[in-house]
C-alpha cells in the first residue's frame, strides 16, 4: 500500500481556488477516484496503481508538494 501526503501551494486566495479546482477535477476523472481512498490531504492507493499515481501528480508539477511512503497496514482509530 502505497500513502501519498500532499499540500496544494499558491501565492494567493485566488490561485489556490483554481488549482484546487483542476486539481480535484482531474482526480474525479482519474482511474485513481475508484481505486484509492483519499482524506484531507492523503491519498492511498494499491501498489499496483503506483505508476498512475506518480504520473497524476507529476501533472501539478510547482502547484503542488508530495510525499510518497510504503506502507502495509493502515488502521482508522476513531
Amino acid at each position: 500500500m502505497l500513502l501519498y501526503f500532499y499540500d496544494l501551494k499558491a501565492k494567493d486566495a485566488k490561485q489556490f481556488n483554481r488549482v484546487k479546482r483542476r486539481f480535484y477535477y482531474h482526480f474525479n476523472k482519474s482511474n485513481l477516484a475508484k481505486c484509492a481512498m483519499k482524506s484531507k490531504s492523503v491519498l492511498y492507493v494499491d501498489d499496483i496503481y503506483e505508476a498512475e499515481s506518480d504520473s497524476f501528480f507529476k501533472k501539478f508539477k510547482g502547484d503542488i508538494e508530495v510525499h510518497k511512503t510504503r506502507c502495509e497496514s493502515v488502521e482508522r482509530l476513531v
